[in-house]
């Protein structure tokens, strides 16, 4: 079962957002993280927002605070 979702939007050459997303789901936490990272380091190019990174758990509960959701699985 895939727990986590992340979901990146697309924000148009204006700042709005579009209809164009890119999914990709994972299995643990770790995954999730090392995703999540990687998206954020897709968001912005030219100093432009380029994307708006989502993180939900089971694939509907959105996640509002990472730092937090993520700081929970560290030692």
């Amino acid at each position: 079962m895939q727990q986590y979702k992340l979901k990146m939007t697309l924000y148009s050459e204006k700042g709005a957002l579009t209809s164009e997303t890119m999914v990709r789901y994972c299995d643990s936490h770790e995954q999730a993280k090392d995703l999540y990272d990687e998206f954020e380091k897709m968001k912005y190019e030219g100093g432009l927002k380029m994307y708006k990174v989502e993180l939900y758990v089971s694939a509907y509960k959105k996640i509002t605070d990472i730092d937090a959701f993520f700081a929970q699985f560290e030692a």
